[in-house]
């Protein structure tokens, strides 16, 4: 090979994106991954013959079948299985179809070569297991062990802004990606190398660009409401294209509000339409609360390193663009913006691997630099943003074609064994090797999709809380993937420490009369206690049948006394449009339980506190979660 390059994929919840080394100058520039985008959807849809589309073709397929598509297969790290259409497939098996759509556009760029090394990121959280699993993606569809290459994102993003902007050795940078679905924050130390290390990191997995595009639906049918009741009506009963339609006018909105001072969101149906105004000071109110929770994180991770407000923070992924977010976080620190936000992570992993600065196997080899502007300086770790790997690249053992579809969408396939091979496996045999299995239901696929999030505020006081893989005997299975709109009336904060959730309904129906799902609660550990202890589960019951679990808990049935003068009710918060009932119910001794309902909703939770803590206690825990204000 007379022209090695090298290709390195930031895998994202949302969105991938990708860079390489230019074919002529070997500089490092993003990979156009559509003819309108460096960005891809990192949604994949598995066909009838086991084929899978990716990106924009994925998501289109999904809007007509969801139970056949995965939004985001990044979620489900940790899960070796995905429950699609009635069969298992393997997770690797998904994020190698994106790999392999990323690699093809790659190798069109170079003349159908393959590439010397393939560098793919991570959040700096994940586990050895799950890197691993990263990388049985990539080998699964050819990709030689030793051409891979890792590193974290933060890692990535510091690696890139460091080739803008020197950083002395010794100083610190903190780095905030805010991307699609998630928030991740982490300050990061110069090393004298040229690396760098991270020192603390905070995040928020139920915050991100779709929390934002869901704040602004609440806000549109709030003025749909109030202005055209009669559109509101017809709105509720709308079809899946027209809710598709509006969630496409909210995100040009929202992508215009970083630039201009108004947009405009268009609400369309086939009798007519209506533009809503919605400026940015409006919009800066709508999302307070988000942007509240982020300068909150990040707050806490510069304490957490011991650095002050003069730390530099670098912003990535696309929500950071919006200027109140910016404005914001210049209050904690010092906000520097110089690159495209999307793409930052994506360059900087490329970046690192060009100074010997990612984990692998494989040994990249790098000239010295040739160009006296190097912002490193000399030494050991300098980037020549010029020259690459003199070595010759090891040969991908797999060709990477592109099979057509009938549609004529690109279709990534799984080298000669395709997923409708790969994704037989029985359940008994998924138990018997001791393997996980993610089972994702149509209706959540489709509220990740946002189609889900439009109908929850069309649908005004009718529920779509749908009850969804009640029968799976899998536990850990994350409560947005059963149950699509409870991120749409739950508070970020209560969704954050819900992080294991329970299987089968009726494992936890010990308090109640209903079955009932149970979470495992990851409470910080400036946590308010109630009677020198905090709650580990909490439980939840979902549509029709929360009625009865809000009936039993408010009463005190679910104490289950011989005598009811023994029993303590007591309601601390009345419902409203963003606040669920708040009650409890106690013995004169023992635990009793504090309840939340949400009646228009349709979701009842509760939890069991023990002893006898104060109605103070019991308040400020519930501030904590975010429930109550």
């Amino acid at each position: 090979m007379n022209n090695p390059w090298h290709l390195a994929i930031d895998f994202g919840t949302s969105n991938s994106a990708a860079a390489h080394t230019a074919p002529l100058t070997a500089a490092v520039e993003t990979l156009p991954l559509s003819h309108r985008s460096n960005l891809v959807p990192s949604a994949v849809y598995v066909n009838d013959d086991g084929s899978v589309l990716y990106g924009e073709a994925a998501l289109s397929q999904g809007r007509r079948n969801p139970s056949r598509m995965v939004v985001s297969p990044k979620r489900y790290i940790g899960h070796e299985l995905v429950q699609l259409a009635g069969k298992d497939v393997p997770l690797k098996d998904l994020m190698a179809a994106l790999f392999r759509g990323v690699l093809e556009k790659g190798c069109a760029q170079h003349a159908g070569q393959t590439p010397a090394s393939i560098t793919i990121t991570h959040p700096e959280s994940w586990s050895v297991h799950n890197v691993d699993t990263l990388l049985g993606a990539a080998t699964s569809i050819g990709v030689p062990k030793d051409v891979l290459r890792t590193i974290t994102e933060p890692r990535a993003a510091a690696m890139h802004y460091a080739a803008k902007q020197k950083i002395p050795p010794g100083s610190h940078v903190a780095v905030f990606d805010f991307g699609g679905g998630t928030l991740d924050i982490a300050v990061l130390r110069a090393e004298p190398t040229g690396d760098f290390r991270v020192i603390a990191a905070k995040g928020d997995n139920s915050l991100g660009g779709r929390t934002i595009d869901n704040l602004l639906y609440r806000w549109v049918i709030d003025q749909v409401e109030k202005d055209d009741p009669d559109l509101a009506d017809e709105l509720h009963s709308s079809q899946v294209s027209i809710m598709h339609s509006l969630d496409e006018s909210i995100r040009e909105a929202k992508e215009m509000l970083s630039d201009t001072s108004s947009a405009t969101i268009t609400v369309s149906t086939p009798h007519g339409e209506q533009d809503f105004l919605i400026t940015r000071d409006e919009f800066n109110e709508v999302i307070s609360g988000v942007v509240d929770r982020a300068v909150e994180l990040t707050q806490s991770a510069l304490q957490q390193a011991g650095v002050d407000r003069r730390t530099p923070i670098y912003m990535t992924g696309g929500s950071s663009r919006i200027p109140y977010v910016q404005n914001r976080l210049g209050e904690v620190a010092v906000v520097m913006t110089l690159d495209d936000p999307k793409t930052v992570v994506a360059r900087g992993a490329l970046e690192a691997t060009m100074l010997g600065f990612t984990e692998g196997t494989g040994n990249i080899v790098v000239p010295k630099p040739t160009r006296p502007d190097n912002p490193f300086g000399e030494g050991p770790g300098t980037l020549s943003s010029v020259t690459a790997s003199a070595a010759a690249a090891p040969n991908l053992t797999t060709q990477f074609p592109t099979q057509p579809d009938p549609s004529g969408r690109e279709v990534a396939t799984q080298g000669a064994q395709t997923l409708s091979t790969t994704s037989t496996a029985t359940p008994s045999k998924s138990k018997k090797g001791g393997k996980k299995k993610l089972v994702i239901a149509v209706v959540a696929v489709v509220a990740l999709l946002g189609v889900s999030a439009v109908a929850y505020r069309m649908l005004g006081t009718k529920s779509t809380v749908t009850q969804v893989n009640t029968t799976a005997k899998d536990s850990d299975i994350p409560l947005l993937e059963r149950y699509s709109t409870a991120n749409q009336f739950l508070p970020a904060k209560l969704l954050n420490v819900m992080q294991r959730c329970g299987g089968k309904a009726d494992e936890y129906n010990d308090h109640l009369t209903v079955p009932v799902y149970q979470c495992g609660l990851s409470n910080d550990d400036d946590a308010p206690k109630m009677d020198d202890s905090k709650p580990s589960y909490i439980y939840w019951v979902p549509g029709d049948q929360s009625e009865t679990a809000h009936t039993e808990l408010q009463s005190g049935k679910v104490l289950r006394a011989d005598d009811d003068s023994t029993i303590h009710t007591s309601q601390l918060q009345e419902s409203s449009s963003s606040k669920p009932e708040v009650g409890l119910a106690f013995p004169k001794t023992g635990s009793g339980f504090v309840y939340m309902y949400y009646p228009k909703d349709k979701f009842t939770l509760y939890f069991e506190a023990y002893g006898q803590p104060s109605k103070t206690e019991i308040t400020e825990y519930l501030k904590y979660l975010g429930v109550m204000s």
